[in-house]
């Protein structure tokens, strides 16, 4: 058992040992996977001072006590070797590669900007974890950003109209467009009752400012769902 966490950081980075956790079990490894508590925190991919890549390391925030943890799995890895990425517990535990881009692509945003040897880091360290080649790695996230580009886009054209009815008191075109938006829930959702479509209208910001132009999609949602 390791006396002290910088004792266990050590030897998890190294891999001197399978398994190992200090004597107030707060900090704790198996295998490749480091807990903080009952979270994992980072995730070993290869040996500082022998590997370009030496662990992965969540980007999620937590208590002060594995704030530290996770800092000094930081500093133990070697930074240089370090790759941050997203939902990591969901990587490591469900070795899905394609969901958790789906699940990440929030966070995964500023490394499609910045590309080239970021993104290309990223795609082998998923790939370690996972055991998927790199390439197919890189393929998916790609085309998970592609698939999210299109979203947005649609989005962003949907709140365009709904932001003009509004502006020009078109009640007609504010029903069409809930109409719209409505059958799209249903169809990626199932059936849902009347008032919690309307409740999903209101929630997604999609309610005019005026009152007349409200009842129009709420009615409008009522009369799709009949």
């Amino acid at each position: 058992m390791a006396r002290t966490n910088a004792e266990l950081l050590h030897g998890w980075a190294h891999g001197l040992k399978p398994e190992d956790e200090t004597p107030n079990g707060n900090l704790w490894y198996e295998g490749p996977e480091l807990y903080s508590y009952r979270t994992l925190i980072a995730y070993r991919l290869g040996k500082p001072g022998r590997d370009d890549l030496t662990a992965a390391i969540t980007d999620e925030s937590y208590s002060p006590t594995t704030g530290r943890h996770i800092r000094g799995a930081n500093a133990a890895a070697d930074w240089r070797g370090v790759v941050i990425v997203p939902r990591l517990s969901s990587l490591a535990h469900g070795k899905n590669v394609r969901f958790w881009a789906r699940d990440s692509m929030n966070d995964l945003l500023p490394v499609f900007e910045a590309g080239g040897e970021w993104l290309a880091r990223l795609a082998r360290a998923v790939g370690k974890i996972a055991g998927v080649a790199p390439s197919r790695v890189r393929k998916t996230m790609e085309s998970e950003y592609r698939a999210a580009v299109k979203k947005a886009e649609r989005r962003a054209e949907f709140e365009f109209r709904i932001l003009k009815a509004v502006a020009l008191g078109d009640d007609r075109e504010m029903a069409r467009a809930a109409r719209e938006w409505v059958r799209q829930r249903l169809e990626k959702y199932g059936e849902a009752s009347r008032l919690q479509i309307a409740a999903a209208v209101r929630g997604h910001g999609y309610a005019p400012k005026s009152l007349d132009g409200f009842q129009a999609i709420i009615e409008s949602a009522r009369t799709l769902h009949r």
